[in-house]
This record gives structure tokens, sequence and C-alpha cells, in this order.
């Protein structure tokens, strides 16, 4: 179960992965989840936003635990059988702001906005207690940009409306192909921490440090993401595990994104339920 534990799994007892593809099509996803559930399938995974909240209703009607890489708010009001291992995307973007507070130092109130990914993940913290809880803690709150998933133009037209805005603090949720592109074109035109025009642009996970750092280099500085992993070469335990995993198993590729991590945590998840429902 784990080098730290004493539990073990039945020696009699094996498990067995089905996966498929639903390409992120909430669509192909119901089809391919009562597919599995006729199959026999006892815990279930979510690969994004649109596929958790097209699924959520469904997995609850029948009390099918599952996994997400999704952390939307969604996933915790109203209660569901989907269980987060990662901040959600409002308390991410939360700390961030608060960081970002905790460091002002001028007499006015800073301006904050939302610079997120035009899809369900990107657009699910604009609830209202996300709102409310940056106007609580300080910020006058202005509004709201989108930024492609994976963007085939760079971001111009967004930044420059920040910029026009006076926005001291941008925070969304990107993935990794959002958020380097976007930091490029900020990095052109002057923006960021380190540039003429003081902004911060802060991202929850899965905006992982660990993929945009070595991408990005020097280009990257002062780029803000919550909630992240650690990286692989981090000491403590349970990454230390995980390596030797990857080593015993397949040590010709090392999967090295970081978000393998999470395929770790979900799998450690789905069984340790199944090992307690036993």
């Amino acid at each position: 179960m784990a080098p730290w534990r004493n539990e073990k799994w039945p020696a009699d007892i094996t498990v067995e992965v089905l996966w498929r593809d639903d390409e992120l099509k909430p669509a192909k996803a119901l089809t391919i989840y009562e597919e599995l559930k006729a199959k026999g399938i006892l815990v279930y995974r979510c690969s994004g936003s649109p596929i958790a909240l097209a699924l959520k209703d469904r997995l609850k009607e029948d009390q099918m635990g599952a996994t997400s890489m999704a952390t939307g708010p969604y996933l915790l009001k109203p209660p569901g059988t989907i269980m987060t291992y990662y901040p959600i995307y409002t308390d991410s973007c939360a700390a961030v702001a608060d960081w970002v507070k905790e460091n002002w130092k001028e007499a006015r109130k800073p301006r904050v906005a939302y610079l997120t990914a035009d899809n369900a993940m990107g657009k699910s913290i604009e609830i209202p207690e996300m709102k409310a809880y940056l106007e609580k803690i300080g910020y006058e709150f202005v509004g709201s940009q989108y930024v492609p998933l994976v963007p085939t133009a760079p971001p111009t037209t967004q930044l420059m409306w920040l910029k026009e805005n006076k926005i001291d603090l941008a925070i969304g949720v990107m993935v990794n192909p959002g958020s380097q592109p976007t930091v490029k074109e900020m990095v052109r035109l002057g923006m960021g921490p380190f540039q003429p025009y003081k902004i911060v642009f802060g991202v929850a996970t899965p905006g992982h440090v660990a993929v945009f750092a070595p991408a990005m280099g020097e280009l990257g500085d002062g780029y803000v993401c919550a909630g992240s992993f650690p990286n692989w070469d981090d000491p403590a335990p349970g990454v230390k595990w995980e390596v030797e995993l990857q080593k015993k198993y397949h040590p010709q590729k090392f999967a090295s994104h970081i978000q393998y991590m999470g395929g770790f945590l979900e799998g450690m998840i789905q069984v340790e339920a199944l090992r307690l429902a036993m």
C-alpha cells in the first residue's frame, strides 16, 4: 500500500485496471462510463472538469467513488463522490491572492482580475464566493479575461486589457500549454514582477512549476503556481517511493511529467477505497 503503512493488499485478490480515452469529450465519457459500469467496475476516475461535471450526478446516484485530476469547487458543493487529491482551484487562487496581499506595500487597494482558461476548468473559479473572498481581504475586483486552453496565437488582447485596467494581480487556472505562451507574451509586452509594468500572474495547479520552470528558464521568472506537487528530486519519502517504483517497473522510461505523481495518488486512493470496502 505504501512503505510507511502496515496494511497489506490481500494476496489472493487481483486489481484489474480498465482504461479508455474519452478525448475530454463529455458525450464520449458518458458512453465509456456506462460500458465500464456494465463490466462491474467498483471505482472510477474523471479525466478533467468537463467530464467531472458531466458525470458528477450520475456517479453520486450510482454510489460510485471516483478520483479526478480536476479539482473545481463544484466537487465540494453540493457534496458528491468524486475525491480531490490537491487543493480546489479557488483555494489555490486564494493562496496566491493572500501571498500578494501580504506583501503589498502601497496605500491603495490592489486591483485583481481573472486571467484564466476559456473552458470549464478555467471558468470554474467564477463563483460568488471567490469574488467575495478577494474583496474581503482587500482587493478591488475588476473583471475576467479568457485564454484558449492551448492558444494558437499570443493572448495579446487579453494582456493589453489587464494593462489598460491597471491590474496588479491576474489569477486563473491554466495548463502549461496555456500558461507558457501567456507568460512569453507578458514578457514581450513588458509585464511581470520584474518588468516595467508590475503585475503578478498566478495560477492554480495544474499549472505546475515543475513543468513550467525547465521549459521557460529565466524567461518565466515571477510566475506563481499554488498547490502544485514537489519536484522528482524532492527528499520526501513519498517521492522517493514513486521514483523507486518507476525504476522497478519501467526502468527504460521514466515518466517525468509531474502529473504522474497525481496518477500515483489516484491509484492509491482507489486501492485504499477497495481495501476499506472489503
